[in-house]
This record gives C-alpha cells, structure tokens and sequence, in this order.
C-alpha cells in the first residue's frame, strides 16, 4: 500500500485541506505510487524568485496563500520502480508512451479523488502552449 513520506506530508503544509484530501486519497486507490514536490506552498519572495529564475511566469499562483490561508496548488510526481519521473526521463530504458501513462495515471487518480469529494481540479498538463504536468490545482470560480 502505497503512503505518502514524510517529506511529502511536510510539502503538504499550507495546502487546502481539500485538496490535501483528493492527494491522500488518489494514493490510497494504489495504481500509481506519487509525491509531493517542494514549495507547492509558496511565500511571496518564493514565487518572485522562481519567476527570476523561470521556473514561473505569474504572480497570479494558486501556490501562493489565497484568501482563506491555504495555497489551492500542489504539484505531484510519480516512481516507477522507486525511481521518480523526473529521472525516468532522462533514462533511455524508458518510452515518452510509458512516461505519459505514468502521468495519465496520476492525473486519472487525481480526478476521480476531485469527484469523490466534489473539488474542481484543474491540471497544468491541460494547459495550450507550456504544459505543466505536476500541477494540481482547485480551479477558480472563472474557470468553471
């Protein structure tokens, strides 16, 4: 059975409780074991600097605190073998078919745990242009 670590549940700090919610329950339906990267909640001076450093293009981040407190993003990533996406992508052992299906998977959980508890979920890999597939996010009342 597959159980978030300790580091994941610490990266949960600061996130909606319901969208910790559909996490723990997307892992608990066990097709696809996942974690939870680094800085899904994010200070000002965090975002500022991800955008200097391009990892980010807005001010405008559900990672940062919304109204009520919480961020209302996490960003996931999925093992295969122990071994996260982000090294299986760079491994010649592993197809871009295999890895979309690792993401499929995940975002598939992801959905279905969102119906469960009734969350609008968004996902970065629906996005036109740049994609972001580990971001997971409560979708605003526009974008509904």
């Amino acid at each position: 059975m597959y159980k978030f670590s300790r580091n994941s549940l610490k990266n949960l700090e600061g996130i909606h409780p319901n969208l910790v919610n559909v996490c723990v329950h997307a892992l608990s339906m066990q097709k696809i074991d996942f974690g939870v990267i680094k800085n899904s909640f994010r200070t000002v001076e965090q975002q500022k600097e991800n955008m200097r450093k391009g990892l980010s293009k807005t001010m405008d981040s559900l990672h940062l605190p919304q109204s009520d407190g919480y961020s209302h993003a996490v960003d996931l990533f999925w093992y295969k073998d122990g071994i996260d996406v982000f090294k299986l992508e760079r491994s010649p052992n592993i197809s871009s078919k295999q890895i979309d299906h690792g993401w499929n998977t995940l975002t598939f959980c992801m959905y279905q745990a969102a119906i469960k508890y009734k969350i609008p979920l968004g996902w970065g890999g629906f996005w036109k242009g740049a994609w972001d597939k580990p971001h997971y996010y409560i979708l605003r009342d526009r974008e509904k």
